[in-house]
């Protein structure tokens, strides 16, 4: 009879998977962000159907997962709390075994698991549930077989009571000590025999130090190249490296008729020659891979009693769920739970030591800056501790949640006081934006407006508040106004600061600071003659992505800066150049070399520049690139930049005036550590350890409904006046990228590389 349920159960399926995707999608999230939240639902369902059925409560955990070569990041994950024979245990440490995690990190043979993968051996924390008996929560145990978790859910045979005074990081090695132990009890008898240990890693160190519990003569340690290793004077080689290269050397430091012990799986294809130099020298031959010691557990098979000199219920004196869940252990004859415990108590005896093993305690949520570290081969014994993740954000139902977007960052309060007199010179496009800003803003206030075209000037003091200067005589007029804000052709830039200054006035710059390098040194040093201040009008900063951003790279989701690309895209219509976007002011200064300075480049990537530079702190210092200039033109209409940094980062900068269509426009950035997209979407990236950004996975950065930048600017600018201090875009912010502008079209002109010097003022 035909089985229809099967193709029904399956259609069923994809159709609950579907529509998964399709409400996925409609939130936005796609591509690796729609599978992980995909994976987080379907693994939420599935605990909730096995909580169901054995009417147990969900907790969320975090673990780490490698999800692809090169990449891992912490996932949430439900767990189910414990049922009959279980115990759930809310880890503080587990364990690194940096030569398995190194190898299966590089993708090395024999370790290379299947993506995704959660890595790990075993941990140490505080049951959080029990459902077996001898268990209790509030128990501290090692967990013996736990991945990297920040709780686990095992069998209760799995969870060996810690004694008191062990610490977790020492403990969580319990998984390694019976790696180790194994190998030393596959080993034969030790008391009175020289031993080698091939091998200085964790396992090879926990090697050396259960032997030496049994009275050898002698235990060396020596490195994976056997250099050092006795001359063929060891009774007992245990080789603890995993490279099959070491076979050799561990065969050449056996005496004849001695032993080596293989403990673990060798990477790799073992030299025939060293195989040959076995049978030839009677050697005995013994593998210790835990894999065997796996089958002697299903069987019920005690050992170990002798590892350590203790029995495996230990020597120490305790009462309750503890002495209880030892007794169980020994009376089972679990050999991995013999083995544990000899280890433990040897710990809590004090007659075995494993903080140097236990290593540096590592933030789980920079797994991967460590794993880059071991691969390289700067890192070796470690352990993750979960104590660094704050207890709501490791456990509890509301871990397993949606990603959330970073915060804003809050702007510090404004000085009281009166607000800033601005008189506004040049009232066009951008004057007219400018004044609107500074009426909007709260310290800050328009008097004045004053423009060659009188209507203009009448239209921005409707707009904005304030009246019509006829002159520019009466609108820089120290008795009614403290501050001018300029927005006028590029060539008017310095010598219209240089009459502020003269008048007493603060001045701001719509950018650029002048159209050419030596108009801007000549503005700098009229205001600081005067003792005005300087500012230029770079109010990308101010957006609330930039902020964010700054505000990560400040707390080290970058690390050191190496890298950025911007692509500026528009298409300015012939009009613009006779009168800007809206027409209202008839000029021909856009199109002037003269005037102008330049292209896009002064006009819009001016801004990127600033922006790269606030964002990481690091300086041009080299530049060379091409432009495009249209037959007839003056002022280039595309250009590309290649830019080199202070500290070896390097650049892309390019721009085009004339993109058809207007594409969206690429700002991105990154560091050792981190990435920060700003457009076209606003997202951030770090593999570090900061406060409200996911460690490995792609965050939104916050975004304005309302465009406030300009308003920003100009309450920033003027709260620095008030409080005494220098504006945040300083004159030396408006030099540096005026002489990065001035460097680059020199290197367009030449065709070479220009160096910046003296960039950073």
């Amino acid at each position: 009879m035909r089985n229809y349920a099967a193709p029904v159960r399956e259609r069923a399926k994809q159709l609950v998977l579907s529509g998964l995707d399709r409400a996925l999608a409609a939130r936005g999230l796609e591509g690796a962000d729609a599978a992980l939240a995909r994976a987080e639902v379907i693994d939420g369902g599935r605990a909730a159907v096995r909580a169901a059925r054995g009417r147990r409560r969900v907790t969320g955990a975090l673990e780490v997962v490698v999800t692809r070569p090169g990449h891992a990041e912490l996932r949430p994950r439900p767990v189910v709390l414990a049922g009959p024979g279980e115990v759930t245990v809310e880890l503080e440490a587990s364990a690194i075994s940096p030569g398995t995690e190194r190898a299966q990190w590089l993708r090395l043979p024999n370790a290379q698991p299947v993506l995704p993968s959660v890595p790990g051996y075993a941990g140490a924390g505080s049951v959080l549930a029990s459902g077996a008996e001898g268990l209790a929560a509030g128990d501290r145990v090692a967990v013996l077989r736990a991945r990297h978790a920040s709780a686990v859910t095992v069998p209760a045979a799995w969870a060996v009571p810690v004694p008191d005074g062990v610490p977790a990081p020492e403990a969580a090695l319990a998984y390694l000590a019976v790696i180790a132990g194994y190998g030393v009890q596959r080993a034969g008898p030790l008391a009175g025999a020289s031993v080698c240990v091939l091998g200085a890693g964790p396992i090879g160190a926990l090697a050396r130090r259960l032997a030496e519990l049994q009275g050898p003569s002698e235990v060396m340690v020596v490195t994976r190249s056997g250099r050092g290793a006795p001359d063929g004077s060891a009774a007992v080689v245990i080789e603890a490296t995993g490279d099959p290269s070491a076979v050799a050397p561990a065969v050449a430091a056996a005496r004849d008729g001695g032993t080596v012990v293989l403990l673990g799986s060798p990477r790799g294809i073992t030299p025939d020659a060293a195989l040959a130099e076995l049978q030839r020298r009677g050697i005995r031959l013994v593998g210790a891979h835990i894999s065997a010691l796996s089958t002697a557990a299903r069987r019920g098979v005690a050992g170990g009693t002798d590892v350590g000199g203790t029995d495996s219920a230990g020597s120490a004196d305790r009462a309750g769920s503890a002495d209880r869940a030892e007794s169980a252990a020994a009376a089972g004859g679990d050999p991995f739970a013999a083995l544990g415990l000899a280890y433990l108590h040897a710990l809590a005896a004090g007659r075995l030591g494993a903080a140097d093993l236990a290593g540096e305690a590592v933030d789980p949520r920079e797994i991967v800056p460590f794993y880059r570290r071991l691969a390289a081969g700067e890192a070796r014994a470690a352990h993750l501790d979960w104590g660094a993740i704050p207890r709501a954000e490791r456990l509890g139902r509301g871990v397993v949640r949606r990603r959330r977007a970073v915060a804003r960052t809050e702007a510090a309060p404004l000085p009281a006081g009166p607000p800033l007199r601005f008189a506004v010179i040049g009232c066009g496009d951008i004057g007219l934006a400018n004044a609107r800003a500074i009426a909007a803003a709260e310290n800050a206030e328009v008097v004045l407006c004053h423009d060659p075209a009188a209507e203009l000037a009448e239209a921005a003091a409707s707009a904005a508040g304030g009246e019509a200067a006829p002159t520019l005589e009466a609108a820089l007029d120290p008795g009614r106004v403290d501050a001018a804000f300029l927005s006028v052709p590029h060539d008017l830039h310095a010598p219209l600061v240089a009459r502020c200054a003269e008048a007493g006035l603060h001045v701001v710059v719509e950018k650029p600071l002048a159209a050419d390098l030596p108009g801007a040194e000549e503005a700098v040093a009229a205001a600081a003659s005067a003792g005005v201040t300087l500012s230029t009008c770079f109010a990308y900063r101010y957006y609330d992505a930039v902020r964010a951003a700054r505000a990560l790279a400040d707390a080290g989701a970058l690390g050191p800066f190496r890298g950025a690309t911007v692509a500026f895209h528009t298409d300015k219509p012939a009009s613009y150049w006779t009168g800007g976007f809206s027409g209202r002011a008839a000029s021909d200064w856009r199109a002037s070399r003269e005037r102008a300075g330049g292209g896009v480049l002064i006009m819009n990537l001016t801004h990127y520049v600033d922006l790269l530079r606030h964002l990481t702190g690091a300086e041009p210092e080299w530049v060379a690139g091409t432009a495009r200039t249209e037959p007839g033109a003056e002022v280039e209409d595309a250009i590309a930049l290649s830019v080199g940094f202070t500290g070896g980062a390097v650049a892309t900068i390019s721009g085009s005036a004339s993109t058809r269509g207007g594409p969206p426009n690429r700002v991105e950035l990154w560091g050792r550590d981190g990435t920060v997209r700003l457009e076209p979407t606003a997202e951030a990236y770090t593999e570090r350890a900061v406060p409200g950004l996911p460690a490995g996975r792609w965050t939104p950065l916050p975004v304005e409904a309302v465009d406030r930048t300009r308003r920003t600017f100009v309450e920033q600018f003027a709260a620095a006046l008030a409080r005494g201090a220098e504006p945040d875009v300083t004159p030396a912010d408006g030099l540096a990228v005026q002489r990065f502008v001035d460097a680059a079209y020199r290197a367009v002109a030449s065709g070479d590389a220009v160096s910046l010097e003296g960039v950073a003022a």
